[in-house]
């Protein structure tokens, strides 16, 4: 499993800061439809209704510095990341820390994928 968990969130941590900076529009296809959101200090319950939210959130550029991941569970995977991120056309990036729970299910294809069950951002 520890190989699932590093693959996995190697994997993980580079498609959802690409997704986040340069396709947003797709970034709810990493969550599960009830996923359990806290965006710095404000819940949302489920994607649905945060994907409101970060659609309206000016263009970034995020530069994660660490991450960590372990297994949670028989089969689940904590993410914590930390590093920058550049909002608009604010010069200076922005500290935060992100930890996400990815959940395995399994996929329109009979395929096992791992989708955010939980996700607490926070500017630091």
């Amino acid at each position: 499993m520890a190989d699932v968990v590093s693959k996995g969130a190697d994997g993980f941590v580079l498609t959802y800061y690409k997704l986040y900076d340069t396709q947003r529009h797709m970034l709810h296809k990493l969550y599960k439809e009830d996923a359990a959101i806290l965006w710095n200090g404000n819940a949302f319950a489920g994607i649905s209704s945060f994907k409101d939210s970060y659609l309206q959130l000016p263009p970034s550029v995020h530069e994660y510095q660490t991450y960590d991941a372990q297994q949670v569970g028989d089969s689940s995977i904590l993410v914590v990341v930390t590093g920058a991120v550049k909002l608009g056309d604010k010069p200076q990036p922005r500290p935060f820390s992100q930890t996400f729970v990815l959940n395995p299910t399994i996929d329109a294809d009979g395929k096992k994928v791992y989708l955010v069950g939980s996700d607490t951002f926070r500017f630091t």
